[in-house]
């Protein structure tokens, strides 16, 4: 059936094309063959005879598992919008299970009008994902649009405030800006607004009526998302979304999130973006995670390239602990705890766990950002470390035991991989959670903390590298069952004599820690970021590495004496140092 779109329709999902700003893949989008060109900044499908079309992709399926178990709608509408004739199937598949067509039909288009077709039985579906299969049956065909609406009238009122906090990121963030300008801000059905935390205050940005740039004391992520979630309720929104500035999202995610607060019944619902890194957009970082002691992304390095990466994308089957706010979307009235006081690392996830939100990860609702073992540094180490140890007492059921084998296993990686500084740090990490929550009240500016860091980074330092200055090993991924058990029982080359030891360099990418493997018996390990041509090497040295087992044997020590005493006061105090009254007199006192 022809028709046009009227204004008691509602589109809840369109279709979304690789966007050239972004490093983005065609197969996150859609599927063709070689009788078919698109044409992204048109937005234009061109077909031949027998050109086809699928749409089974991360960012085009549509989610039953999302739409209808989410945000409970029971009738729904394909629409496509298009010229020439064409035969359109409509498919029904969910992991595991044999695809279903759920109806075939030939189409001819004008160009004009849309083809709106109900999706049948959409009440009765199990979850999965629905798509459409077009093939041309005419000489030439064009598509310009497929989307998914519903006449349902949105039954929650949603006033969105885009929360982003800036720290000298200004390219990035006036970037975002535009892309909301041009098709977000500017749209009278999307009650949406950006409030821009600026951290670094260098922000030339200009308020407008949909735009409010609020400078700040720089206190973090923490600091900056607490200072834009209290200006949202002191106006009246009633749900916000956590973007970081360095994380890039497209317009129709955000649509998308915004759509399904406005139907959703569920209680404590948060929408949480899966992470995909720049350098690999195909490939799931985290879509979700759970924390148990240590951070357990959910659906690490699944390929969504293909079906069946979009279906185990879209299966769920555990509970999600935390979001990560390079993209967080969630309802304020649902919040009775705000970020504890880190100033980075770990607040998003504690943020989640106490607000015990009930945490959805729909396919196509992601954001771009970097890879976080790039960015690891003994700063990040000891705030990582602080969060470990934080989160394990208040989230109630990790056991010492447990936290004691996650910080031995996280310290080990390090002091092995010769990063000696980052011990250090990790160290320091734990003697000030050992000095309890005020520690953490005095301290929500991390300036002092800074410079105690950087009294004792010298090497881990990174600079600009040029690879064709250094000499250098790239080793073998492979080892043998003998030269493993060898490496274990000499502490990976600790404990043998110097002479054993290659007198040389390898190579090693940088991450959170080496590949153990590839690093047994080299004295030395060149470190590189390939995102920015930056790195260091590092040096084995056995009398700094019993140094530091010694002074990490003595806080661990501590720790066990001290933990009964030191869950009780974090969890008498964790009511007020996520309080309302503890932000608003941090911001009193910085300003």
């Amino acid at each position: 059936m022809l028709f046009r779109i009227g204004m008691n329709m509602v589109t809840l999902q369109k279709l979304s094309l690789p966007d050239r700003t972004f490093n983005s893949i065609e197969g996150v989008y859609y599927r063709i063959n070689d009788k078919v060109r698109v044409y992204h900044d048109k937005g234009v499908f061109y077909f031949k005879e027998n050109g086809f079309a699928i749409f089974d992709t991360y960012m085009n399926a549509f989610s039953v598992t999302t739409w209808k178990y989410y945000a409970n709608l029971q009738k729904v509408y394909l629409v496509i919008r298009g010229k020439g004739q064409f035969l359109l199937r409509l498919v029904h598949i969910r992991h595991g299970w044999q695809h279903r067509y759920l109806f075939e039909h030939e189409v001819e288009l004008d160009g004009a009008r849309e083809f709106k077709v109900e999706i049948p039985e959409f009440e009765n579906l199990g979850k999965g994902i629905l798509f459409p299969l077009i093939i041309a049956l005419s000489k030439g065909g064009e598509i310009y649009d497929i989307s998914y609406v519903t006449d349902i009238e949105p039954p929650n009122k949603v006033k969105l405030g885009i929360v982003i906090t800036h720290f000298n990121r200004q390219k990035n963030v006036k970037r975002a800006i535009e892309r909301l300008r041009s098709n977000i801000l500017n749209r009278d059905d999307l009650d949406i607004d950006l409030i821009i935390v600026d951290n670094s205050k260098n922000l030339c940005v200009e308020n407008s009526d949909r735009i409010k740039v609020i400078p700040n004391y720089n206190l973090g992520g923490s600091g900056g998302f607490m200072k834009g979630f209290l200006y949202l309720e002191e106006n009246n929104y009633t749900h916000a979304l956590f973007i970081d500035d360095d994380a890039l999202t497209e317009n129709e995610v955000i649509i998308r999130t915004y759509r399904i607060f406005q139907y959703t019944q569920q209680k404590k619902l948060a929408i949480a973006g899966a992470l995909h890194t720049e350098a690999t957009p195909g490939i799931i970082y985290e879509k979700g995670a759970m924390f148990e002691g240590i951070c357990k992304p959910l659906k690490r390095n699944l390929n969504i390239e293909h079906l069946s990466g979009v279906l185990e994308a879209d299966r769920e089957e555990v509970k999600i602990d935390y979001g990560g706010w390079w993209f967080f979307a969630f309802r304020l009235s649902d919040v009775k705890y705000l970020a504890f006081p880190y100033f980075v690392r770990g607040d998003d996830i504690l943020f989640s766990i106490v607000n015990k939100f009930k945490i959805h990860c729909p396919i196509g609702v992601y954001a771009l950002g970097e890879d976080f073992g790039s960015k690891e540094s003994p700063l990040h180490v000891y705030l990582d470390i602080r969060y470990h140890i934080i989160n394990s007492i208040l989230k109630g059921d990790i056991s010492l035991h447990k936290i004691i084998a996650v910080l031995g296993y996280l310290f080990l990686k390090r002091l092995l991989s010769y990063r000696y500084e980052s011990c250090q740090a990790f160290i320091l990490a734990i003697e000030h959670v050992l000095k309890g929550p005020e520690f953490f009240e005095q301290n929500v500016d991390i300036s002092k903390i800074r410079e105690i860091i950087n009294s004792f980074v010298k090497e881990e330092k990174a600079s600009h590298i040029d690879l064709m200055d250094y000499e250098f090993d790239i080793a073998n991924e492979h080892e043998n069952k003998i030269r493993r058990l060898f490496r274990m029982l000499t502490l990976n080359g600790f404990l043998l004599p110097e002479f054993m030891l290659k007198n040389k360099m390898v190579y090693q990418e940088k991450t959170f820690s080496a590949n153990l493997s590839r690093i047994f018996r080299y004295k030395k390990v060149l470190y590189y970021n390939v995102l920015d041509e930056t790195g260091y090497i590092l040096t084995h040295d056995k009398k700094k590495i019993l140094e530091l087992l010694v002074n990490f044997g003595r806080s661990l020590f501590k720790l066990v004496i001290k933990y009964p005493r030191l869950k009780q006061e974090y969890n008498k105090k964790l009511a007020y140092l996520t309080s309302r009254e503890f932000w608003k007199n941090v911001f009193r006192k910085y300003h």
